[in-house]
């Protein structure tokens, strides 16, 4: 234990949505035990987005519609068919729950076959940096839909996202209503 709070903590476990790895439950415990009242902690806040996609599954003549990691060679394969939108945003400096529970209207931008979407995140290292994903750290997940939507621009499309962060993906669950 410490003998006195501390001005800064740091911290950097996170991953993606902060679906895996318990940056949340480290850093209430800092802040709540460890900072001083003014403290600073890096990073400062971490924000989650999601948008919907049009997905290319095929690969020699085969479909191969599996969660994945985003990477090089998937990019050409990945067609977004609305903005990124936010979902979640955490505040380290606070006591934060764990729980998110996101119902969003997202409006469709291009016609195409919905059947994927993509959960991808970026971090404020202090209020004016940040940090985008990279190749090493933050890579955005592509999680596939159980069917296929034939979609057109300007058309709603409701999406409900909850998990509970730092537990993994048995907690994670995705609806989507296609209107």
């Amino acid at each position: 234990m410490l003998s006195e709070l501390v001005d800064v903590v740091i911290c950097w476990i996170v991953d993606t949505g902060l679906i895996n790895e318990p940056q949340i439950q480290v850093m209430n415990h800092a802040c709540i035990n460890l900072l001083k009242e003014g403290g600073v902690t890096i990073p400062y806040s971490f924000t989650s987005q999601v948008e919907l996609l049009s997905m290319d599954y095929s690969c020699n003549n085969f479909n191969f519609k599996l969660f994945s990691v985003e990477n090089e060679y998937m990019k050409e394969r990945i067609k977004p068919i609305s903005n990124k939108v936010i979902y979640h945003r955490v505040l380290f400096t606070k006591d934060n729950c764990i729980d998110v529970n996101a119902y969003l209207e997202i409006p469709v931008e291009k016609d195409g076959k919905l059947n994927a979407i993509r959960i991808s995140s970026y971090s404020n290292l202090t209020e004016d940096i940040i940090l985008n994903p990279t190749e090493f750290t933050l890579r955005p997940y592509i999680i596939p839909l159980e069917k296929n939507y034939e979609v057109e621009k300007n058309q709603k499309v409701t999406l409900n996202i909850s998990y509970k962060l730092g537990k993994g993906w048995r907690y994670f669950s995705s609806n989507i209503e296609v209107s």
